[in-house]
């Protein structure tokens, strides 16, 4: 799919635009009803995926202390130290 977007791009008139049209919707299909992820939290999905990469707070530099704990809250364990929010 991604190789015949890149052959088509923005050419609305190429001859493969109809093909891209009939197969969107059908790969959309499949990957909702074979792949589909469950409704999360941002900072759930944080939080996962923080443990499966093995990181912790302070290894996300671009979010401040208080972004940090605002998505995480408190008691996870990729927060060793919250911050007192209280």
């Amino acid at each position: 799919m991604n190789q015949l977007l890149d052959v088509v791009g923005d050419d609305e008139e190429h001859e493969l635009t109809g093909m891209l049209e009939l197969l969107g919707p059908l790969v959309e299909d499949f990957e909702h009803s074979h792949y589909s992820l469950p409704d999360a939290e941002p900072g759930e999905v944080l939080r996962f995926l923080m443990d499966q990469h093995e990181l912790k707070q302070a290894d996300l530099p671009g979010l401040s202390v208080t972004e940090r704990f605002g998505i995480l809250g408190q008691g996870h364990s990729a927060s060793p130290n919250p911050p007192s929010a209280r």
